[in-house]
């Protein structure tokens, strides 16, 4: 392969980069997969996702407070954030509630008690213990 070849073929990738860019930018919001595009463009060799919609809602803060999935048009359950109001803070995500007891200490817990998390940092934010427990046993420590 001669030099001038070796050019074309490094100019043909930056195009293809760059129309695979302009794909990502206009499918913005959307997922799409099982989706040829080799067939439009040759030069892309990959398949999209199928077509999912995320669709975001925000609180007056600014903040996600929930989030809305359709899949091919089969809507999901949804999402929902809780904040604290005084801190903003998350407290929950649909049935999981987050409670921190110390600024170094934090246990997320489902309704039915049957799940719960219990993450210990230490004095510079790090992790330093998990514990995860479901149903009474000790999943992992």
């Amino acid at each position: 392969m001669n030099s001038s070849t070796m050019r074309e073929h490094s100019r043909a990738r930056n195009s293809c980069s760059a129309v695979i860019a302009a794909l990502q930018i206009l499918i913005t919001g959307k997922i799409f997969s099982s989706f040829s595009i080799s067939a439009i463009f040759p030069c892309v060799s990959f398949t999209l996702p199928l077509i999912s919609l995320l669709r975001y809602q925000y609180d007056g803060n600014a903040r996600t407070s929930a989030i809305e999935v359709d899949i091919n048009s089969k809507q999901l359950p949804g999402i929902r954030f809780k904040y604290n109001q005084n801190l903003g803070v998350l407290e929950s995500i649909n049935d999981l509630r987050v409670y921190r007891n110390s600024f170094n200490r934090s246990v997320m817990q489902d309704n039915a008690k049957q799940y719960f998390t219990i993450t210990e940092c230490d004095s510079h934010g790090r992790i330093k213990s998990i514990l995860i427990n479901i149903k009474s046993f000790d999943v992992f420590r």
